[in-house]
């Protein structure tokens, strides 16, 4: 890795292009700017603690180390077996992108996923988009937050802001977060619209049923001999009754104010069978009930949420929680389906011209020959966080029954996600039929 020390990054970076390959070209203009100064401004890390009047000296201090390194300005968030390790070293191995300094592969930090790093009172407050960013840097909410919920608050952020390099403003690296578990996190993109409000945010999605088979298979050794109550069938079908048990609550939810609305996204369910005709479902709505960490909406649906293996193949919820903060020009969505054929210099290209990273021939790299090369090394399978291909014992094994309820159940929300990104993908039973051997019912 002695390629990637800050002392050599200068040395991988293409040259300017002249003046007159500039005028008129696109790419030229792109390869001579992206290299040498961030597409995302710094932003420091901003806490809910007044620090620079304390009187404690850790507090100045953790205040001095907060407003001396720039934030990170890349997050992938999720999704759990969507394809995230790939997509995460693609974006890594760039020679300005700065790993963590912590975290599972120095890719997962976890430090914005932490209890008590937002506040109830700011939790609550900025549940709607983020407004602008708070003109007093260090808002002290002592009298909304008590003294033990602040004193969390500090050791949280403390986490935080040493979790990652030291970047000065001015310098041209970034720094990245790759933590799958922000994704149903409620308050990381609360935090994270704080310390930077241009973030860029990277999701990588599949279908969700592939998802789900996925996530239990790399988990098997934990349900291996535990018998037909840990199989796939009895975990994931518990989970879809108890998200049918929480719909059939919606037409009893109160619509937001028209004023409070922030998306026109909805869907009608019709399922008579389930106990549900024509009931209008609204984006807004169900990400309230998704993040509900409280007693707005019935245990039924905090018992919905709680069945993870289910409640992560709900993106559209998921991506709007970010969505609104960061604005959908910050936010991009990449699936598995999507790039699994596709050479990774092309998804790579993509990726950076969204970060506004510099790509192909604005860096300068040596091929396996010697020879100078238009794209950066090829390590993306230096993480590897695959799950196993092994067959399942058939007792454990998904049966057609399940995939066909899971798909159902999953329709309408994939409809929502396909509005919301404004592009549709293969998603469904009729795409994955075949590759279990299923019939049509």
């Amino acid at each position: 890795q002695a390629w990637r020390h800050p002392s050599n990054i200068f040395a991988l970076l293409g040259p300017r292009a002249p003046d007159d390959e500039v005028a008129g070209d696109e790419d030229a203009a792109r390869r001579r700017n992206c290299a040498w100064e961030p597409a995302v401004p710094c932003s420091h890390y901003q806490s809910y603690l007044s620090l620079y009047d304390a009187d404690d000296d850790a507090q100045r201090a953790l205040y001095r180390a907060s407003q001396g390194k720039c934030a990170p300005s890349i997050i992938l968030p999720g999704t759990e077996k969507g394809a995230s390790t790939y997509v995460w070293n693609l974006i890594a191995q760039h020679p300005l992108v700065l790993p963590p300094l912590r975290g599972k592969a120095f890719k997962e930090t976890g430090v914005y996923a932490k209890g008590g790093l937002v506040p109830p009172a700011y939790l609550d407050s900025l549940d709607a988009p983020a407004p602008a960013l708070n003109p007093n840097p260090n808002p002290d909410p002592a009298p909304r937050s008590t003294r033990e919920e602040l004193a969390e608050h500090r050791d949280a952020f403390a986490r935080v802001v040493h979790a990652f390099p030291l970047i000065a403003a001015g310098e041209p690296f970034v720094t990245a977060d790759g933590t799958v578990t922000y994704m149903m996190t409620k308050g990381a993109p609360v935090q994270l619209a704080r310390d930077q409000p241009a973030l860029k945010v990277i999701f990588a999605l599949r279908d969700p049923v592939e998802r789900a088979h996925s996530e239990y298979r790399f988990l098997f050794s934990a349900y291996e001999g535990k018998g037909k109550k840990k199989s796939f069938d009895a975990i994931l079908s518990k989970g879809v009754q108890l998200w049918w048990d929480c719909l059939k609550e919606v037409p009893a939810f109160a619509p937001p104010p028209p004023q409070e609305r922030e998306s026109t996204i909805a869907v009608v369910l019709d399922f008579p069978d389930k106990g549900l005709h024509n009931v209008r479902l609204s984006l807004d709505l169900l990400t309230d009930i998704f993040f509900d960490k409280g007693d707005t909406y019935p245990a039924a649906c905090r018992a919905a949420v709680g069945a993870k293996k289910v409640s992560r193949g709900l993106y559209a919820p998921q991506v709007w929680h970010w969505m609104r903060r960061f604005g959908r020009d910050n936010v991009k969505v990449v699936t598995l389906e999507e790039i699994k054929d596709r050479p990774a210099p092309e998804v790579m290209n993509e990726l950076y011209d969204f970060l506004g990273l510099c790509r192909g021939s604005g860096v300068v790299t040596a091929d396996d020959d010697g020879e100078e090369g238009l794209v950066l090394p090829q390590a993306h399978n230096r993480i590897k966080n695959r799950s196993p291909q092994q067959t399942l014992p058939s007792e454990y094994e998904m049966s057609s029954g399940v995939f066909e309820a899971l798909h159902e159940l999953f329709a309408p929300m994939n409809e929502m996600l396909f509005e919301l990104v404004e592009q549709e993908f293969p998603y469904g039973a009729a795409h994955f039929r075949d590759k279990y051997g299923f019939s049509i019912p």
